[in-house]
Protein backbone atom coordinates (compact mmCIF):
# COMPACT_ATOMS: atom_id res chain seq x y z
CA UNK A 1 0.00 0.00 0.00
CA UNK A 2 2.90 2.44 0.72
CA UNK A 3 4.60 1.61 -2.24
CA UNK A 4 1.94 2.51 -4.14
CA UNK A 5 1.00 5.42 -2.81
CA UNK A 6 4.55 6.73 -2.67
CA UNK A 7 4.78 6.10 -6.32
CA UNK A 8 1.46 8.46 -7.03
CA UNK A 9 3.16 10.89 -4.29
CA UNK A 10 6.14 10.66 -7.01
CA UNK A 11 3.81 11.64 -10.01
CA UNK A 12 2.28 14.32 -8.50
CA UNK A 13 5.37 16.22 -7.31
CA UNK A 14 6.53 15.36 -11.24
CA UNK A 15 3.22 17.39 -12.37
CA UNK A 16 4.48 20.02 -10.02
CA UNK A 17 7.49 20.25 -10.86
CA UNK A 18 7.01 20.09 -14.65
CA UNK A 19 4.35 22.97 -14.61
CA UNK A 20 6.83 25.02 -12.67
CA UNK A 21 10.03 24.28 -14.96
CA UNK A 22 7.38 25.04 -18.07
CA UNK A 23 6.09 28.20 -16.60
CA UNK A 24 10.34 28.96 -15.68
CA UNK A 25 11.02 28.78 -19.38
CA UNK A 26 8.16 30.90 -20.56
CA UNK A 27 9.11 33.43 -18.73
CA UNK A 28 12.30 33.53 -19.66
CA UNK A 29 11.54 33.88 -23.11
CA UNK A 30 9.21 35.86 -22.10
CA UNK A 31 11.46 38.27 -20.40
CA UNK A 32 13.76 38.01 -23.00
CA UNK A 33 11.27 39.16 -25.82
CA UNK A 34 10.22 42.28 -23.93
CA UNK A 35 13.85 43.07 -23.34
CA UNK A 36 14.20 43.12 -27.81
CA UNK A 37 10.99 44.51 -27.91
CA UNK A 38 11.78 47.60 -25.29
CA UNK A 39 15.31 48.48 -26.63
CA UNK A 40 14.53 48.45 -30.50
CA UNK A 41 11.68 50.68 -29.71
CA UNK A 42 13.67 52.56 -27.29
CA UNK A 43 16.33 52.78 -30.27
CA UNK A 44 13.30 53.90 -33.01
CA UNK A 45 11.76 56.71 -30.55
CA UNK A 46 15.60 58.96 -31.13
CA UNK A 47 14.98 59.12 -34.84
CA UNK A 48 10.94 59.05 -34.32
CA UNK A 49 9.24 62.28 -35.87
CA UNK A 50 5.75 61.45 -34.09
CA UNK A 51 6.88 60.79 -30.51
CA UNK A 52 3.31 59.13 -29.52
CA UNK A 53 3.17 55.95 -30.74
CA UNK A 54 6.82 55.05 -30.08
CA UNK A 55 6.44 56.37 -26.32
CA UNK A 56 3.52 54.36 -26.18
CA UNK A 57 5.67 50.94 -27.51
CA UNK A 58 8.36 52.08 -25.50
CA UNK A 59 5.41 51.63 -22.35
CA UNK A 60 4.19 48.44 -23.90
CA UNK A 61 7.42 47.31 -23.51
CA UNK A 62 8.45 48.06 -19.98
CA UNK A 63 5.26 46.70 -19.09
CA UNK A 64 6.04 43.21 -20.71
CA UNK A 65 9.24 43.24 -18.92
CA UNK A 66 7.51 43.69 -15.42
CA UNK A 67 4.84 41.00 -16.56
CA UNK A 68 7.75 38.36 -17.63
CA UNK A 69 9.31 39.63 -14.46
CA UNK A 70 7.03 38.93 -12.33
CA UNK A 71 6.01 35.46 -13.92
CA UNK A 72 10.13 34.29 -13.94
CA UNK A 73 10.30 35.02 -10.20
CA UNK A 74 6.96 33.54 -9.14
CA UNK A 75 7.77 30.27 -11.45
CA UNK A 76 11.22 30.25 -9.62
CA UNK A 77 9.21 30.31 -6.25
CA UNK A 78 6.76 27.84 -6.59
CA UNK A 79 9.87 25.78 -7.96
CA UNK A 80 12.18 26.52 -4.87
CA UNK A 81 9.05 25.31 -2.39
CA UNK A 82 8.83 22.02 -4.18
CA UNK A 83 13.01 21.61 -4.12
CA UNK A 84 11.92 21.95 0.01
CA UNK A 85 9.67 19.34 -0.50
CA UNK A 86 11.62 16.78 -2.98
CA UNK A 87 15.28 16.52 -0.85
CA UNK A 88 13.19 15.40 2.81
CA UNK A 89 11.80 12.97 -0.08
CA UNK A 90 14.66 11.68 -1.15
CA UNK A 91 16.64 11.65 2.05
CA UNK A 92 13.96 9.03 3.37
CA UNK A 93 13.32 7.36 0.00
CA UNK A 94 15.55 4.01 0.94
CA UNK A 95 13.79 3.45 4.12
CA UNK A 96 10.39 4.66 3.63
CA UNK A 97 7.32 4.01 5.66
CA UNK A 98 3.92 4.70 5.87
CA UNK A 99 3.73 7.48 7.85
CA UNK A 100 6.46 9.35 5.80
CA UNK A 101 4.34 8.83 2.52
CA UNK A 102 1.33 10.29 4.40
CA UNK A 103 3.50 12.97 6.26
CA UNK A 104 4.98 14.24 2.56
CA UNK A 105 1.59 13.71 0.68
CA UNK A 106 0.17 15.95 3.99
CA UNK A 107 3.25 18.51 3.38
CA UNK A 108 2.29 19.13 -0.75
CA UNK A 109 -1.23 19.63 -0.11
CA UNK A 110 -0.47 22.06 2.52
CA UNK A 111 1.94 23.35 0.00
CA UNK A 112 -0.86 23.65 -3.02
CA UNK A 113 -3.17 25.09 -0.57
CA UNK A 114 -0.68 27.85 0.41
CA UNK A 115 -0.18 28.82 -3.61
CA UNK A 116 -3.80 27.30 -4.99
CA UNK A 117 -3.90 30.63 -6.67
CA UNK A 118 -1.06 31.01 -7.86
CA UNK A 119 -0.63 27.78 -9.42
CA UNK A 120 -4.01 28.22 -11.07
CA UNK A 121 -2.81 31.41 -12.47
CA UNK A 122 0.55 29.74 -13.88
CA UNK A 123 -1.67 26.67 -15.71
CA UNK A 124 -3.47 29.58 -17.47
CA UNK A 125 -0.43 31.49 -18.51
CA UNK A 126 0.97 28.24 -19.41
CA UNK A 127 -1.70 27.39 -21.70
CA UNK A 128 -1.72 30.68 -23.27
CA UNK A 129 1.71 30.53 -23.88
CA UNK A 130 1.83 26.78 -25.37
CA UNK A 131 -1.23 28.20 -27.65
CA UNK A 132 0.97 30.68 -29.10
CA UNK A 133 3.81 28.92 -29.94
CA UNK A 134 1.65 26.39 -31.73
CA UNK A 135 -0.05 29.59 -33.58
CA UNK A 136 3.83 30.73 -34.10
CA UNK A 137 4.41 27.62 -35.79
CA UNK A 138 1.28 27.36 -38.33
CA UNK A 139 2.82 30.79 -39.43
CA UNK A 140 6.47 29.85 -40.05
CA UNK A 141 5.05 26.48 -41.72
CA UNK A 142 2.78 28.54 -43.99
CA UNK A 143 5.41 31.15 -44.78
CA UNK A 144 7.64 28.35 -45.14
CA UNK A 145 5.35 27.13 -48.15
CA UNK A 146 4.03 29.93 -49.81
CA UNK A 147 7.58 31.62 -50.35
CA UNK A 148 10.71 31.10 -51.82
CA UNK A 149 13.84 29.96 -50.38
CA UNK A 150 17.30 29.15 -50.67
CA UNK A 151 19.38 26.14 -49.81
CA UNK A 152 19.56 26.06 -46.49
CA UNK A 153 15.91 27.61 -45.36
CA UNK A 154 13.96 24.63 -45.65
CA UNK A 155 16.20 22.84 -42.93
CA UNK A 156 15.92 25.66 -40.80
CA UNK A 157 12.75 26.63 -41.24
CA UNK A 158 11.92 22.97 -40.79
CA UNK A 159 13.83 23.29 -37.43
CA UNK A 160 11.94 26.41 -36.14
CA UNK A 161 8.29 24.99 -37.47
CA UNK A 162 9.36 21.73 -35.22
CA UNK A 163 10.71 23.48 -32.08
CA UNK A 164 7.38 25.80 -32.20
CA UNK A 165 5.36 22.82 -31.95
CA UNK A 166 7.10 20.69 -29.73
CA UNK A 167 6.89 23.76 -27.28
CA UNK A 168 3.78 24.85 -28.00
CA UNK A 169 2.20 20.65 -27.16
CA UNK A 170 4.07 20.78 -24.00
CA UNK A 171 2.86 24.25 -22.70
CA UNK A 172 -0.83 23.27 -23.50
CA UNK A 173 -0.34 19.40 -21.94
CA UNK A 174 1.42 19.87 -18.79
CA UNK A 175 -0.95 21.95 -17.39
CA UNK A 176 -3.74 19.31 -18.52
CA UNK A 177 -1.38 16.66 -16.71
CA UNK A 178 -1.29 18.71 -13.69
CA UNK A 179 -4.76 19.47 -13.27
CA UNK A 180 -5.47 15.53 -13.48
CA UNK A 181 -4.11 15.73 -10.05
CA UNK A 182 -6.25 19.08 -9.00
CA UNK A 183 -9.43 17.29 -8.32
CA UNK A 184 -7.53 14.79 -6.16
CA UNK A 185 -5.74 17.50 -4.19
CA UNK A 186 -9.21 19.62 -4.02
CA UNK A 187 -11.24 16.45 -2.18
CA UNK A 188 -8.20 15.87 -0.18
CA UNK A 189 -8.58 19.55 1.12
CA UNK A 190 -12.12 19.09 1.51
CA UNK A 191 -11.27 16.40 3.55
CA UNK A 192 -8.95 18.26 5.54
CA UNK A 193 -11.74 21.30 5.90
CA UNK A 194 -13.77 19.16 7.51
CA UNK A 195 -11.68 17.30 10.06
CA UNK A 196 -10.11 20.66 11.04
CA UNK A 197 -13.70 21.44 12.01
CA UNK A 198 -14.68 17.84 13.24
CA UNK A 199 -11.48 18.66 15.97
CA UNK A 200 -12.61 22.24 16.96
CA UNK A 201 -16.10 20.79 17.65
CA UNK A 202 -14.91 18.07 19.39
CA UNK A 203 -12.49 20.34 22.09
CA UNK A 204 -15.02 22.70 21.91
CA UNK A 205 -17.41 19.84 23.49
CA UNK A 206 -14.41 18.96 25.92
Amino acid sequence: MSEVTATRFVRELKSFYALSIINLAFGAVAMALSVSFGIQNVLALVNAKNLFPQLLFCILGFLAFSLSLRWLLTSVEILDGLQDIKEEYEKKKSNLESDDVIGFIIQAMAYYREKRTTMLKLVTACKIAGICFIVNGVVVLFTRVFSASGAWDPLLSSVGVFLNFAVGFLGVYIPIYFERYVSTWGERLQESVKAEKDLAKLIEGS
